[in-house]
């Protein structure tokens, strides 16, 4: 019942995922991509490629393109000790 619960509080609850990777790549705009975004094609885009797992099962595949002057990329992580 989607109505007591979300989609996502559902998926995690029943496949929680236990891995997730992201690959960013600098490509131009397609004409399709441009047309979408509302940009002209050749404009500069960030390509996400995003997987996730469940377990040793790929749960999803998606590939999301972002205008490259509306987004910044950043990180911040703690290092783990040395074993």
């Amino acid at each position: 019942d989607f109505v007591a619960t979300t989609t996502y509080d559902y998926l995690q609850r029943a496949t929680p995922l236990t891995e997730v990777e992201h690959v960013i790549s600098a490509v131009a705009a397609d004409e399709m991509a441009a047309r979408r975004l509302m940009i002209r094609p050749g404009d500069p885009c960030l390509l996400l490629h995003r997987r996730t797992w469940s377990g040793a099962i790929v749960a999803t595949v998606n590939k999301l393109t972002y205008v490259g002057s509306r987004y910044s990329l950043g990180s911040r992580y703690a290092p783990s000790p040395a074993v």
